[in-house]
Protein backbone atom coordinates (compact mmCIF):
# COMPACT_ATOMS: atom_id res chain seq x y z
CA UNK A 1 0.00 0.00 0.00
CA UNK A 2 1.59 3.84 -0.89
CA UNK A 3 2.17 5.81 1.68
CA UNK A 4 2.42 9.66 2.22
CA UNK A 5 5.63 10.98 2.53
CA UNK A 6 4.99 14.82 3.02
CA UNK A 7 2.89 17.50 1.89
CA UNK A 8 3.34 21.29 2.14
CA UNK A 9 2.99 24.47 0.72
CA UNK A 10 5.20 27.24 -0.26
CA UNK A 11 6.19 30.02 -2.13
CA UNK A 12 8.61 28.84 -4.63
CA UNK A 13 10.34 25.67 -5.68
CA UNK A 14 12.87 24.15 -7.89
CA UNK A 15 13.65 20.73 -9.19
CA UNK A 16 16.80 19.51 -9.90
CA UNK A 17 16.62 17.77 -13.28
CA UNK A 18 19.24 14.98 -13.20
CA UNK A 19 18.42 13.59 -9.55
CA UNK A 20 14.70 15.19 -9.86
CA UNK A 21 15.43 16.38 -6.13
CA UNK A 22 13.31 19.19 -5.12
CA UNK A 23 14.34 22.27 -2.55
CA UNK A 24 11.33 24.47 -1.28
CA UNK A 25 11.43 28.05 -0.67
CA UNK A 26 9.64 30.04 1.87
CA UNK A 27 7.43 27.38 3.29
CA UNK A 28 4.47 28.51 4.13
CA UNK A 29 3.15 28.11 7.90
CA UNK A 30 0.39 30.80 8.32
CA UNK A 31 -1.36 33.39 5.25
CA UNK A 32 -2.41 36.72 5.98
CA UNK A 33 -4.73 38.72 3.76
CA UNK A 34 -4.76 42.39 3.34
CA UNK A 35 -8.04 43.81 2.66
CA UNK A 36 -9.66 47.40 2.06
CA UNK A 37 -13.02 48.42 1.52
CA UNK A 38 -13.11 51.89 -0.49
CA UNK A 39 -16.85 52.71 0.05
CA UNK A 40 -18.62 54.00 -2.98
CA UNK A 41 -21.44 54.95 -1.32
CA UNK A 42 -22.34 54.42 2.33
CA UNK A 43 -23.67 51.23 1.93
CA UNK A 44 -21.93 49.58 -0.71
CA UNK A 45 -18.12 49.34 -1.01
CA UNK A 46 -15.13 47.70 -3.41
CA UNK A 47 -13.47 45.26 -2.35
CA UNK A 48 -9.60 44.83 -2.49
CA UNK A 49 -7.09 42.57 -1.83
CA UNK A 50 -3.52 41.10 -2.89
CA UNK A 51 -3.43 37.34 -4.62
CA UNK A 52 -1.70 34.76 -2.75
CA UNK A 53 0.95 32.81 -4.88
CA UNK A 54 2.12 29.66 -3.30
CA UNK A 55 2.33 25.70 -4.50
CA UNK A 56 1.10 22.78 -3.33
CA UNK A 57 3.12 19.77 -2.91
CA UNK A 58 2.45 16.26 -2.07
CA UNK A 59 4.75 13.23 -2.37
CA UNK A 60 3.77 10.02 -1.96
CA UNK A 61 5.60 6.67 -1.55
CA UNK A 62 5.04 3.11 -3.38
CA UNK A 63 4.82 0.52 -0.89
CA UNK A 64 7.20 -2.55 -1.00
CA UNK A 65 4.44 -5.13 -2.62
CA UNK A 66 2.80 -2.30 -4.96
CA UNK A 67 3.25 -2.99 -8.67
CA UNK A 68 4.67 0.04 -10.58
CA UNK A 69 1.99 -0.84 -13.14
CA UNK A 70 -0.84 -0.67 -11.11
CA UNK A 71 -2.78 2.88 -12.07
CA UNK A 72 -3.97 5.12 -9.52
CA UNK A 73 -6.83 8.18 -9.41
CA UNK A 74 -5.41 11.38 -7.36
CA UNK A 75 -7.26 14.25 -6.04
CA UNK A 76 -6.49 17.61 -4.69
CA UNK A 77 -8.70 19.85 -2.98
CA UNK A 78 -9.12 22.50 -0.81
CA UNK A 79 -11.15 23.71 1.90
CA UNK A 80 -11.08 27.68 2.87
CA UNK A 81 -12.53 28.64 6.39
CA UNK A 82 -15.39 30.52 5.02
CA UNK A 83 -16.44 27.78 2.77
CA UNK A 84 -16.05 24.02 4.57
CA UNK A 85 -16.97 22.35 1.15
CA UNK A 86 -14.09 20.39 -0.51
CA UNK A 87 -13.46 22.08 -3.95
CA UNK A 88 -11.42 19.91 -6.26
CA UNK A 89 -8.48 21.67 -7.75
CA UNK A 90 -6.20 18.91 -9.78
CA UNK A 91 -7.64 15.42 -10.82
CA UNK A 92 -4.89 12.89 -12.04
CA UNK A 93 -3.96 9.41 -12.89
CA UNK A 94 -0.52 7.78 -12.64
CA UNK A 95 1.59 5.08 -12.16
CA UNK A 96 4.36 4.63 -9.19
CA UNK A 97 7.10 4.26 -12.29
CA UNK A 98 9.76 5.44 -9.80
CA UNK A 99 9.66 4.93 -5.72
CA UNK A 100 7.73 7.86 -5.26
CA UNK A 101 5.53 10.27 -6.84
CA UNK A 102 5.22 14.08 -6.43
CA UNK A 103 2.09 16.23 -7.14
CA UNK A 104 2.67 19.94 -7.57
CA UNK A 105 0.33 22.43 -8.16
CA UNK A 106 0.90 26.06 -8.56
CA UNK A 107 -1.90 28.02 -6.38
CA UNK A 108 -3.40 31.25 -6.67
CA UNK A 109 -5.69 32.29 -3.82
CA UNK A 110 -7.81 35.28 -5.05
CA UNK A 111 -9.29 37.19 -2.07
CA UNK A 112 -13.28 37.15 -1.72
CA UNK A 113 -15.43 39.51 -0.20
CA UNK A 114 -16.39 37.06 1.97
CA UNK A 115 -13.00 35.95 3.35
CA UNK A 116 -12.97 34.70 7.14
CA UNK A 117 -10.15 33.87 9.29
CA UNK A 118 -9.61 30.15 10.33
CA UNK A 119 -7.91 27.60 8.27
CA UNK A 120 -7.29 26.20 4.97
CA UNK A 121 -6.95 22.54 4.61
CA UNK A 122 -5.08 21.03 1.78
CA UNK A 123 -6.22 17.39 1.14
CA UNK A 124 -3.73 15.27 -1.22
CA UNK A 125 -5.62 11.75 -1.79
CA UNK A 126 -4.82 8.52 -4.06
CA UNK A 127 -6.62 5.22 -4.56
CA UNK A 128 -6.01 2.52 -7.14
CA UNK A 129 -8.20 3.49 -9.99
CA UNK A 130 -11.69 1.87 -9.63
CA UNK A 131 -10.82 1.62 -6.22
CA UNK A 132 -13.18 2.97 -3.81
CA UNK A 133 -10.89 3.49 -0.14
CA UNK A 134 -8.91 6.87 -0.52
CA UNK A 135 -5.96 6.85 0.71
CA UNK A 136 -5.01 10.54 2.65
CA UNK A 137 -2.72 13.06 3.71
CA UNK A 138 -3.68 17.19 4.40
CA UNK A 139 -2.06 20.26 5.18
CA UNK A 140 -3.54 22.69 7.40
CA UNK A 141 -2.65 26.67 7.36
CA UNK A 142 -3.71 29.26 9.43
CA UNK A 143 -5.80 32.33 7.99
CA UNK A 144 -6.21 35.66 9.15
CA UNK A 145 -7.84 38.44 7.48
CA UNK A 146 -6.77 41.92 8.26
CA UNK A 147 -8.65 44.73 7.52
CA UNK A 148 -7.12 48.06 6.59
CA UNK A 149 -5.98 49.86 9.77
CA UNK A 150 -5.63 46.69 12.04
CA UNK A 151 -1.80 46.37 13.41
CA UNK A 152 -0.32 42.92 13.12
CA UNK A 153 -0.55 42.80 16.48
CA UNK A 154 -4.52 42.89 17.26
CA UNK A 155 -7.41 42.07 14.81
CA UNK A 156 -9.93 44.87 15.30
CA UNK A 157 -12.45 42.21 13.56
CA UNK A 158 -11.61 38.58 15.25
CA UNK A 159 -10.33 40.47 18.87
CA UNK A 160 -7.10 38.29 18.48
CA UNK A 161 -3.70 39.14 19.19
CA UNK A 162 -1.14 37.88 16.76
CA UNK A 163 2.20 37.13 16.30
CA UNK A 164 5.11 40.05 15.82
CA UNK A 165 7.37 38.83 13.12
Amino acid sequence: MPNPVYMLCCLSGAVDKNSNQISHFNVVEQLQLNIAHRPAEESEGVFIGTPLRFQIVATWARGPTDDPNDRYEAELSLERPEDKTPQIMQKSEFRFEKRSHRFLVNFVLVPRPEAKSGVFRFESRIRKKGGRKWLRQEYSIPFEVMMAGDTPQTNRKTKRRTKKR
